[in-house]
């Protein structure tokens, strides 16, 4: 709606909130064009939810000057998983996958965890 100088700003304050928001050993990557891959260190899937989801309502409450001064907002979806031993990292980044679309497909902006049982999620390969 609003171009792509105001895109790459929407993802730069989004970026500056998530890097001073986060604990010193967690890492974000940027993994698509308006994606991004929050790794959390020994963290349980219930401490990973409350984090994302402080993350996900503080994304929310930011407010990005746009055109004429008017306040943009923005929202952000997650989708969780934990990293499984027993598959490839890119297997797991697949179920985190299958997550942030259940998360956009129940409407976006909350957070989803990845259950092998959910029948919305796509198919793994």
């Amino acid at each position: 709606n609003y171009g792509h100088q105001m895109g790459d700003q929407v993802l730069i304050e989004c970026v500056k909130y998530l890097l001073h928001h986060i604990r010193v050993y967690d890492k974000v990557f940027r993994y698509g064009g308006e994606e991004f891959l929050l790794v959390m260190p020994a963290t349980d899937i219930t401490i990973a939810q409350q984090i994302s989801e402080r993350l996900r309502q503080g994304i929310a409450a930011i407010k990005i000057s746009g055109p004429d001064n008017k306040s943009i907002s923005v929202t952000a979806s997650f989708g969780l998983t934990l990293l499984d031993p027993d598959v490839v990292v890119e297997q797991s980044i697949e179920r985190a996958d299958c997550a942030l679309y259940s998360a956009k497909s129940a409407g976006r902006n909350c957070v989803h965890v990845w259950e092998p049982t959910k029948e919305n999620y796509k198919t793994e390969q």
